[in-house]
């Protein structure tokens, strides 16, 4: 598969949890320097999490080098004007630093992949607002939102930064260890009180960033498996009825994963 970054991210009402995949290192320690910087994005770091690992994709084939990051961020609340404001403001910024660089891995031909729950009509069991669910999926999407492709569970869009962004089926993203399930196990986990899961192989976890990683996991192997712009027996330009700068952009998408077919 070469070298790629997949990013897996989980919303709820309280905490943004981000779960990067990559055998490029350099990559997410670029994104949490910046945002650790900006005086608006430091002070939302609750957690951290990091270890290395082998990614099994299917079909046999398996990465055996992959630094998992997980990173919890702290939202907001809503109570007032003021705390949504903040939260607004928090969010912009998160995705709109993720945008030079998610950028800058498609001009050097690096896949880069957004996982993201498809939570239409189920937002508010996560205590989510409907339409503050869908400000959230907009800023992932950035200015484009094009659909590339649907397959079984899944549909891929051009995203934030010339990313394909995957929204998954959200079932069973926080019912299983994030650790067995990129080995190609499914084991499932305890929830307990403390917003953590316990897994009985490999201890306990945030549940949001566990999530976080299941999300990234499952996009990175329907992106391995069946990438967005077309079957392996081909390749797509579903181009028609979009506005001329997202065709100019599925076309560029078009041409460089054409390059990088065997």
């Amino acid at each position: 598969m070469g070298w790629f970054v997949a990013l897996g991210v989980d919303v709820n009402r309280d905490y943004l949890a981000f779960g990067w995949l990559t055998n490029d290192a350099d990559y997410v320690a670029s994104v949490l320097g910046g945002w650790g910087m900006h005086p608006l994005t430091s002070w939302l770091f609750e957690e951290h999490v990091e270890f290395e690992g082998p990614l099994a994709l299917g079909h046999g084939v398996t990465v055996p080098a992959v630094k998992y990051v997980g990173v919890l961020m702290w939202l907001p609340g809503r109570k007032n004007r003021r705390q949504k404001r903040w939260r607004r403001l928090a969010l912009g910024k998160l995705f709109a630093q993720l945008t030079p660089w998610l950028r800058f891995l498609a001009d050097a031909g690096t896949p880069a992949v957004v996982g993201l729950e498809d939570l239409r009509g189920m937002a508010e069991k996560r205590g989510i607002h409907e339409i503050e669910y869908a400000k959230i999926w907009k800023k992932a999407m950035g200015s484009f939102g094009a659909l590339l492709k649907e397959g079984d569970g899944y549909r891929a869009y051009v995203g934030r930064g010339r990313s394909v962004v995957i929204a998954l089926d959200p079932r069973g993203t926080s019912s299983i260890c994030a650790i067995c399930a990129a080995e190609g196990k499914t084991t499932p986990v305890k929830e307990r009180p403390d917003r953590t899961v316990y897994c009985p192989i490999h201890g306990a976890m945030n549940r949001d960033i566990n999530a976080a990683f299941n999300i990234a996991i499952r996009a990175v192997r329907i992106y391995a498996g069946d990438p967005p712009g077309g079957a392996r027996g081909g390749l797509e330009i579903p181009s028609r009825g979009c506005s001329p700068r997202v065709s100019r952009v599925m076309t560029e998408e078009y041409k460089m994963r054409t390059e990088m077919r065997p």
